[in-house]
């Protein structure tokens, strides 16, 4: 999916199912799952709280699905927060 920001490409989201992509075999998944990335594009004129929108607008459309129970995302193996 492509995000837009006063009407110009600003993010992207990809849903995908963790049952049989990405996490197979480190996850056990359960019926409900969603799992999703998502790229925000590079700017020279950030906007303060903008990448935070953007994770609530995927969240609001994930959810926007009856049928999600939970998102889960691998995390990026560098961040070793």
């Amino acid at each position: 999916f492509l995000g837009l920001h006063d009407g110009r490409p600003a993010f992207l989201m990809e849903r995908y199912c963790p049952a049989h992509v990405e996490l197979v075999g480190v996850h056990e998944a359960r019926p409900g799952d969603v799992g999703m990335h998502f790229l925000v594009a590079p700017t020279d004129t950030p906007l303060h709280g903008f990448t935070r929108a953007v994770i609530g607008t995927v969240m609001e459309m994930l959810f926007s699905d009856p049928a999600t129970r939970r998102v889960v995302v691998e995390p990026d193996i560098r961040n070793t927060a």
